[in-house]
């Protein structure tokens, strides 16, 4: 049996440290909303709400030691080679929040360990909902049958067939319908038409072409 490759342990790690973080959040909400409640007040032994603070500091810390270093690692990565993406504001999203909760449960001030790791969980989980589309739609281009399996239009004689792509010939008239991919180089013999190439300049709008222009692949 072939060893698991460096993508898939990749992703297993970080379906693990979203599982951890997930379960983190979930009994830092416990917490939380027991004492947004009154908890603290409603029972006559102050240390309860230390004890809570501290169990609260525990749990964002480890929320931050086990999923932060995914958008750390990334956002380092980034600066770098001279490049800003969305981990970073992220990752000093984390750092920030982080610090200051730290700051105010030893300064009496207020805290937000609960909303750091609700953050963390919710952050690792978009991650690696976004990892699992892209690795679906790279599978699906991989698989792609090639340009071999596509159709076109082809007029012979006053007659329309549907040919393959490779079958076409110099000379051949093309019929393309409106939304078509041109499949090869053309040259408009009929009409004017404008077409998308938003895939070669990046235009979202389509250009016009008129009777003997050349319209790439």
């Amino acid at each position: 049996m072939a060893p698991p490759s460096r993508k898939a342990v990749r992703d297993i790690g970080l379906l693990v440290r979203l599982g951890i973080c997930v379960a983190l959040a979930m009994n830092a909400m416990i917490l939380a909303v027991s004492l947004y409640f009154g908890l603290d007040t409603a029972v006559a032994d102050s240390s309860l709400r230390l004890l809570f603070d501290r169990v609260l500091l525990g749990i964002g810390t480890a929320s931050v030691l086990v999923g932060g270093p995914v958008f750390f690692q990334a956002a380092w990565a980034g600066l770098r080679v001279g490049v800003v993406h969305m981990d970073l504001p992220i990752s000093l999203g984390l750092l920030l929040a982080w610090a200051g909760s730290l700051h105010g449960h030893w300064t009496g001030g207020p805290t937000y360990f609960d909303t750091v790791s609700i953050f963390i969980a919710f952050m690792l989980g978009g991650r690696f909902l976004q990892q699992r589309t892209l690795a679906r739609s790279r599978d699906q281009v991989l698989a792609d049958d090639g340009a071999e399996h596509l159709r076109a239009r082809r007029i012979t004689n006053g007659r329309l067939d549907l040919v393959p792509v490779q079958q076409l010939l110099p000379g051949d008239e093309v019929l393309l319908a409106p939304g078509d991919l041109v499949p090869v180089r053309v040259r408009l013999v009929d009409a004017s038409g404008s077409f998308s190439l938003d895939w070669i300049n990046g235009e979202s709008e389509p250009r016009a072409f008129v009777l003997g222009d050349e319209v790439p692949a």
